[in-house]
């Protein structure tokens, strides 16, 4: 495998392999998100042509002059917002929420992409914000934009991540972490498709995108600490469990040779063959018997530590002694 290839096959190979309950679920969403949320052809796209810090720039001069917005935002279909189906992942760290995420974005634009510039492009309408990992007051300007004087330190105009998501998908990861005050900005958002960035004094913005949010938090305990609106909870209509990696022992060593694939980490020599080839029974039983609390990840970063091991010494296959685990939970 490409490093490309290797990573466009990561999830499905992975996360869906051997699992037809939630490969039928996925199969499902996909499906909807392509009939109320359909991709247009990148290079139709109002951002191909412009970016969107740009036309956002542009919209507001635009509003302060006309008072309303400019026929580019203006063509949007807000009542396609009102049918997009928003999507919840729920699994502990490391089980591959973000990999669906991006599964789920990529896959509803096969067929439309031509070239790498159409990939590379697709790949821009992919926006990721981490709720836990920006200060509160900062979270509400980072979804949702803000113009330029909104507050001290907002010296320039900022789209904000929905916007910039445009006929995209918007990951919310560690939704859990999202601050009471923008959960319910966020909440009517879902509701129609609109929002109104920080200052803003124009009409009504409405993007279609599709909201995908993620967790590794027990949900229903935020809920009743009062931590989580039950009813941006309900707003997620479908709600996706990824198992724990110690769920999927029955596909444990179809997961190591996947990794083993990997040529970033396990190089092709001139003969087309891979660095390392073969783990050893004893070293396969090792890794079985770890508990994996980091799961896939932690599974890959061990794996790819043990091929360095096993080329330093011009080895191709991996013994016990090139795996290291961490000790307080072997």
């Amino acid at each position: 495998l490409s490093p490309e290839e290797y990573s466009r096959r990561k999830y499905v190979s992975l996360f869906i392999g051997g699992q037809r309950e939630l490969l039928m679920e996925i199969r499902y969403i996909v499906e909807t998100i392509q009939q109320y949320n359909p991709p247009i052809h990148p290079q139709q796209h109002p951002f191909w042509i412009i970016s969107p810090n740009q036309l956002f720039d542009q919209t507001v001069d635009y509003v302060t002059e006309h008072n309303r917005l400019p026929t580019t935002l203006l063509s949007l279909n807000s009542n396609t917002s009102l049918s997009i189906p928003n999507i919840l992942i729920l699994g502990e760290t490391g089980t591959g929420k973000t990999l669906l995420a991006r599964f789920l974005h990529y896959k509803n634009y096969q067929g439309l992409c031509r070239n790498d510039a159409d990939w590379n492009f697709v790949d821009t309408l992919f926006q990721d914000l981490n709720c836990s990992a920006i200060p509160p007051e900062l979270c509400d300007s980072e979804l949702f934009g803000h113009v330029a004087g909104a507050y001290t330190d907002a010296t320039r105009n900022n789209p904000g991540k929905i916007f910039c998501s445009c006929y995209g998908t918007l990951f919310l990861d560690e939704i859990g972490d999202m601050p009471l005050q923008v959960q319910a900005k966020l909440l009517k958002f879902l509701d129609d498709g609109g929002f109104y960035p920080l200052g803003w004094s124009g009409p009504k913005i409405y993007i279609p995108t599709t909201i995908i949010a993620a967790t590794n938090q027990p949900i229903e305990r935020l809920i009743e600490e009062g931590r989580f609106r039950r009813d941006l909870y309900e707003r997620f209509r479908h709600k996706i469990r990824l198992p724990s990696l110690r769920e999927r022992m029955d596909h444990f060593d179809a997961l190591v040779d996947f990794v083993l694939q990997n040529p970033a980490y396990n190089p092709i020599n001139d003969q087309g063959n891979r660095r390392v080839n073969y783990i050893s029974a004893e070293a396969l039983t090792l890794l079985r018997n770890y508990n994996y609390p980091g799961n896939f990840r932690e599974l890959e970063s061990i794996l790819w530590k043990a091929i360095g091991n096993a080329i330093s010494e011009r080895s191709d296959i991996i013994l016990p002694h090139h795996i290291k685990l961490p000790r307080s939970v072997t």
